[in-house]
């Protein structure tokens, strides 16, 4: 009897889920953006380390590993 009554319970407790749907890809959506964001960030981040080091990659290496400069 008791399994019957919980089972009834959760019937009617979750047999109208739309709300929980909606809430669930609300959610998914926001951290989609928030990641496509943040790769974008990366991307622009990767960009302008690329274009640092082709300038002048010995200043660059020495900034970034503390890789000595001999100068001539």
């Amino acid at each position: 009897m008791v399994v019957v009554i919980v089972g009834v319970a959760f019937s009617i407790a979750f047999s109208d889920t739309s709300d929980y749907v909606k809430v669930l890809s609300d959610e998914l959506r926001n951290i989609e953006n928030k990641i496509q964001s943040g790769v974008i960030k990366i991307k622009a981040g990767a960009q302008k380390i690329n274009s640092e080091y082709k300038e002048n990659p010995n200043e660059f290496l020495h900034e970034i590993f503390g890789v000595p400069m001999f100068k001539n």
